[in-house]
């Protein structure tokens, strides 16, 4: 059964199908997914309290998402998504605190208890969460009685807290007595309060319980249940790459500073979708006043800039500031162009600029590890994570846990009631997490077990530092970051790679269009977002694009939860005058499905000075024009954003080589096209190479590749052959190796008979591509 708040009365719901519920010891929190039929469409509203009853006991939830779908007339299956208040402090941000001990107490400096502290962080918690029509919802929590009075026998250490959410201020408390936070609906029935508690993470007297009735027993050796997911920030990616905003052959007007709508001169800066780190070249296209082409000025950094006489020429130049987004001084400059006769002076507003920068990037790298055989340590960059203060200890007890492994039993239960509870022993094995199906008339119950189990209370922080979805409980904006990844597979002289199903990608176009020398600066993101009511919204973007290792990434992000950017409107003068926010999605601020395609040959469909003026807005027939142009596109990409989420997308392309084959670190970063002039080579090595070696000595022979073909078979198969002369093939290679301007792309250490044969014998260099 369910309790259902609903504008402040509790109602009950009897007609539920099968339900799964997940029951966590660890800060992953509790969850249950509830499916139950309803006679309306409508959602729940997100934050609603609901309270799981089964059986004799109750589990209390918060609606987290409530999708409908249609079953028949006037019938729908309601999937409630629920999660455990907790989750709601994720979006809380409290205010700086330090909390500190006297050196010397005395009656009118007394030592701070622990429940000193989580009062005084309550006094800096904003409580105020959602608006309603005529009230203001708050949510006000007080802490359990029977844990203040625990706490108020213990003294607190010296807490720092800045810039951190309640939810991590709550783990930090908790964690020096080995117990995790937990909210609960306590006296909210009474007085609206909210109520904070701890579980005790390393239960000192365990019940014992033992299953011989088994369905499924298994013995793992993961990490997976306090650290399944380690993030590592991953500062300044992309140092190296050059961007062109927004593209070859394309160019943008000025706008003003974020947040203000009309453009005037002395407000007009010009904004880069990504923070600068050095400007490569500022140029500009002024229509016919002064010339038909783009025209380069200088651009210099603003600690340079500052240091030139204000008087002087030198001064009167537009300047960007290191780390900023923006480049200004641009009325100065304007005003100070020659201009005069048949050559009137330019105007600001109707210039179009083109900027190609080196971007300051913050990328955000999340790996998993499944540790099956080999144990390798895992760190994190990122302190905040794992504190240096802890650090061996936490590198201790990670190999603790991957040497003793973990336990997964499976059973059927008859009632609830039998349930081995978290904490207490199974078998002799403590239990960490159990999740169950409940059916009719019988629970399915998994659980897992942890050997020599240590306190949790170590491993917290570590597992979701980044979380792909947070209920915010002060109205603040959330990302909504969509990760999207694609994997090439490659095998040079072994034609085993296996067809790779469902592809979105074709690699043909993929290998002969975009993986270049410098990705794409022409690159654009063709977008459609489709809303719940049918409606399609046509929006294109200048995405950032990136390589590193063997993974090419490309991003875009949208500058608020309903805005993309902002278009241009011109005056009666035909000059710059406002900017229009471009919204891009519906008038909730919601999108459901979301098309996205990637391409450079868009010059014949758009031209410049009409994208200019309109970017990021498009027509759907421009759309339409533009995918057929895309190197790969996803359709029908469900994100199904909420009102306060701001929409982030990374597609993620990574490059695998099979058969032996070593894909190195040069080959994303160098083109595969055929055209005159690039001069590909096959390499005869004495010695074996490495992924990162550049070719030094032990050379037997170096053949220039005389020509290349590509063959496609069975979609999405690729064979692309390298054809050079093969007079003087040595067959004692140790290492074969394909380069382009002498570096290398593909090797093969140790080649086959059939490998050397096919070399020696056809003169072609195979590369299979699915």
């Amino acid at each position: 059964m369910l309790k259902i708040e609903i504008d402040g009365q509790w109602i009950e719901y009897d007609n539920l199908l099968p339900l799964k519920n997940n029951l966590k010891l660890d800060e992953s929190l509790d969850h249950c997914v509830v499916e139950r039929i309803v006679n309306s469409k409508d959602p729940l509203p997100v934050l609603t309290k609901v309270i799981l009853v089964d059986n004799s006991k109750e589990f209390e939830y918060l609606v987290k998402n409530s999708p409908t779908n249609r079953t028949g007339y006037k019938h729908y299956i309601q999937t409630l998504e629920l999660v455990e208040p907790l989750e709601m402090t994720k979006g809380i941000e409290v205010d700086t605190l330090m909390i500190t001990q006297p050196l010397e107490p005395d009656a009118l400096h007394p030592k701070m208890m622990l429940d000193d502290v989580i009062d005084k962080i309550l006094e800096v918690t904003p409580s105020t969460t959602l608006v309603r029509e005529n009230e203001t919802l708050k949510f006000k929590f007080e802490l359990d009685s029977g844990i203040r009075a625990v706490f108020s026998e213990i003294e607190s250490p010296d807490f720092p807290f800045s810039e951190r959410m309640l939810f991590d201020v709550l783990v930090d408390v908790g964690a020096f007595v080995d117990m995790f936070p937990r909210i609960k609906f306590g006296n909210y029935m009474t007085n609206g309060k909210l109520m904070i508690t701890f579980d005790e993470l390393d239960i000192k007297d365990k019940n014992s319980y033992a299953i011989s009735e088994t369905t499924a027993i298994e013995t793992q050796q993961p990490l997976e249940n306090y650290a399944n997911e380690v993030i590592s920030n991953v500062k300044n990616l992309s140092v190296d790459s050059i961007v062109t905003y927004p593209s070859e052959g394309m160019g943008v007007y000025v706008n003003a500073p974020y947040g203000t709508i009309d453009i005037t001169d002395t407000n007009a800066v010009i904004t880069l979708p990504d923070r600068i780190k050095k400007v490569i070249k500022f140029e500009v296209f002024f229509g016919e006043l002064i010339s038909s082409e783009y025209l380069e000025y200088e651009c210099p950094e603003y600690g340079e800039w500052q240091t030139r006489h204000p008087d002087s020429w030198g001064a009167l130049v537009p300047y960007y500031k290191y780390n900023d987004y923006n480049i200004y001084n641009l009325k100065s400059w304007c005003d100070a162009l020659p201009g005069g006769g048949e050559t009137p002076k330019p105007v600001l507003r109707n210039s179009l600029f083109r900027i190609t920068y080196i971007p300051y990037i913050d990328t955000e790298i999340s790996e998993k590890n499944n540790s099956v055989v080999d144990y390798a340590v895992i760190y994190n960059q990122n302190s905040n994570i794992v504190e240096k203060s802890s650090f061996s200890k936490h590198l201790r007890n990670y190999v603790k846990r991957m040497e003793n492994g973990d336990e997964v039993i499976s059973c059927i239960y008859d009632n609830i009631n039998d349930f081995p509870k978290l904490g207490h022993c199974v078998n002799g094995i403590v239990l960490t997490n159990l999740s169950y199906t409940k059916y009719y008339n019988y629970y399915d119950v998994t659980m897992q077990l942890s050997k020599n189990y240590t306190r949790r209370a170590e491993f917290i922080r570590a597992k979701n530092e980044m979380r792909t979805w947070e209920i915010p409980a002060d109205g603040k904006i959330e990302d909504r970051l969509v990760v999207f990844s694609e994997l090439i597979n490659i095998s040079a002289g072994n034609s085993n790679v296996g067809d790779k199903l469902n592809s979105l990608i074709d690699p043909t176009r993929i290998f002969y269009y975009f993986m270049q020398d410098k990705l794409s600066d022409g690159t654009m993101a063709v977008l459609n977002f489709k809303t719940r009511d049918g409606t399609t919204i046509p929006t294109m973007l200048v995405p950032y694009t990136t390589c590193f290792n063997n993974k090419i990434l490309i991003e875009f992000a949208s500058i608020d939860n309903t805005l993309l950017g902002y278009n241009k409107s011109l005056d009666w003068a035909d000059e710059v005058n406002k900017q229009v926010g471009v919204t891009y999605t519906d008038e909730f601020g919601n999108f459901e499905t979301v098309d996205i395609g990637f391409t450079d040959n868009y010059s014949l469909i758009i031209d410049p000075e009409l994208f200019a003026r309109n970017y990021p807005t498009s027509t759907e027939s421009q759309n339409s024009d533009l995918y057929a142009n895309c190197y790969f596109k996803i359709v029908d990409l469900n994100v199904r954003k909420d009102t306060r989420e701001q929409f982030r997308f990374s597609y993620q392309l990574s490059v695998n080589g099979l058969n032996n084959t070593i894909v190195h670190e040069n080959y994303v970063k160098n083109a595969l096209k055929n055209v005159d002039g690039f001069t590909y080579k096959i390499w005869l090595l004495s010695e074996e190479i490495s992924a990162t070696d550049l070719i030094d000595g032990n050379i037997l022979g170096v053949y220039d590749v005389t020509s290349t073909s590509i063959i496609t078979i069975s979609p999405p198969i690729t064979i692309i052959d390298y054809n050079f002369a093969n007079s003087t093939f040595d067959t004692n290679a140790k290492s074969i190796v394909l380069a382009y301007d002498d570096k290398p792309l593909l090797i093969i250490n140790n080649p086959t008979v059939d490998q050397i044969n096919q070399l020696k014998n056809d003169g072609i260099f195979k590369v299979y591509f699915s």
